[in-house]
């Protein structure tokens, strides 16, 4: 990978949780998954979320992004809560100010790599959506494999692929699930490397959930999670 990160610098994003609790429900079984959370995250942070298989952190990961809504309590993107926002302004948040990648890579199988990065610049209007997706495939390494397949790209280079597209709208705020999942070390090196420029240089929120403690531990903060309750790491 290149040493720079393309594009104007982002102005970070605040985010917040407050008292949150999510319950599942399943005829006549409830199910906890969170338990009155709390996590304050400033801008410009780099932040882990770290906890077992079933602490919450999927749960979590799923309600600050915006795709599902807490039972009870309040999720807030610089300082504005998106509990109870209508379907389609969440979405425009995504778009314009949050950067997602997915464990599993979230790439369209029947698009290209230069393809899948530039659906979300069309989306949002960019006039130079290709000229930007083929800078930003460059910046994550992959300049050469622009014109191949999900399947025929391997794991590390289907994660540098789905962080391209989260990087394309120039976020404040990148929300990153397990982002090194079951690579190879190298690999894994690459992507903390790149989520470490993209905070200190571009001033991107960062926060990643994970189960690694050692992908934790680079973080500059670090919050656990147990039963569905966040408590912060002393260093």
């Amino acid at each position: 990978m290149t040493s720079t990160i393309t594009s104007k610098p982002a102005i970070g994003a605040s985010l917040a949780v407050r008292d949150a609790f999510k319950i599942f429900k399943e005829n006549e079984i409830q199910t906890v998954a969170l338990r009155g959370a709390n996590l304050e995250v400033k801008p410009g942070e780099f932040v882990a979320v770290v906890g077992r298989s079933g602490s919450g952190k999927s749960t979590l990961f799923s309600l600050l992004a915006g795709l599902t809504e807490p039972t009870a309590g309040r999720i807030e993107i610089d300082g504005r809560d998106i509990t109870n926002l209508p379907e389609l302004e969440r979405s425009r948040l995504r778009r314009d100010r949050i950067g997602v990648t997915f464990q599993s890579g979230n790439l369209l199988p029947y698009l290209n790599a230069l393809e899948n990065v530039e659906l979300p610049l069309e989306f949002a209007g960019n006039t130079q959506a290709r000229k930007r997706a083929k800078d930003l495939l460059e910046e994550v390494g992959l300049g050469a494999r622009q014109t191949s397949l999900s399947a025929q790209l391997s794991g590390g280079e289907q994660a540098r692929v789905a962080l391209a597209m989260a990087l394309a709208n120039n976020p404040g705020l990148l929300l990153a699930d397990e982002p090194t999942g079951e690579l190879d070390t190298q690999t894994s090196e690459e992507i903390m490397q790149t989520l470490e420029r993209l905070n200190a240089e571009r001033g991107v929120t960062v926060l990643v959930v994970t189960h690694n403690p050692e992908l934790a531990a680079r973080a500059r903060r670090r919050v656990s999670i147990t039963d569905g309750v966040l408590e912060e790491v002393k260093p």
